[in-house]
């Protein structure tokens, strides 16, 4: 019976992680009938995730709102194992502070319905993970930055473009993309803006290479 609670910043995020819930349903075969709970949600779908759903996807803004009549969720916070908040860096400032009392105020109406959640937290870009969710739920959380994906062997080269001042940096990263994929190498170059990316792509492009931007 135990339910979960994802929390996704953007609802293309929340309604991308329900297409890999739906799969993972499918392929574990249990009912887990996961769900995206939002401004969007019809109105009898939204009384059918209350009462069947045991994923469900929203946003803090909206939970925001739901909570305000919390008695309507009391299946879900009852069961309430595991709330997942995503890209955690994302809540800073007043957004931020808004989410911590928002996160403060799940946990306490799931705890006086028995439930005892867990948060995890989840973040690619952020320097001190756990000193930020730390801050965001008030209480002390665990690490775990352990990547277990498989990681081809690096080599990291620093160029400092400012040595050779008849080029740009930006021509500098064409010239090195044109010559690598000449080397029949797969190549990905960033760039700060679209328009860099498109000159970028351009330069770098010649009879023989072709360079595409993609954004």
């Amino acid at each position: 019976a135990a339910t979960v609670l994802a929390l996704y910043p953007t609802k293309a995020l929340a309604h991308d992680q329900l297409e890999r819930l739906v799969d993972l349903e499918r392929s574990l075969g249990v009912a887990l009938r996961p769900a995206v709970y939002d401004g969007d949600t019809p109105a009898a779908e939204r009384t059918r995730i209350k009462e069947h759903a045991r994923i469900v996807i929203t946003n803090p803004h909206g939970l925001n709102l739901y909570l305000g009549w919390h008695e309507g969720w009391d299946r879900i916070l009852a069961n309430l194992a595991v709330v997942i908040v995503d890209e955690t860096h994302a809540y800073t400032g007043a957004l931020g502070g808004a989410v911590a009392w928002l996160l403060r105020r799940l946990d306490r109406l799931a705890r006086a319905r028995g439930a005892r959640p867990v948060f995890v937290g989840a973040s690619g870009t952020i320097a001190n993970p756990a000193e930020h969710f730390s801050s965001l739920l008030g209480a002390p959380v665990e690490l775990v930055n352990d990547d277990g994906s498989v990681q081809p062997e690096r080599t990291l080269v620093v160029l400092d473009a400012t040595r050779d001042p008849a080029r740009t940096p930006l021509q500098h990263a064409a010239l090195i993309t044109r010559r690598l994929v000449r080397a029949r190498r797969h190549v990905l170059t960033f760039s700060n803006s679209r328009s860099q990316a498109e000159l970028l792509a351009r330069i770098a492009s010649d009879r023989a290479v072709r360079v595409e931007a993609y954004r």
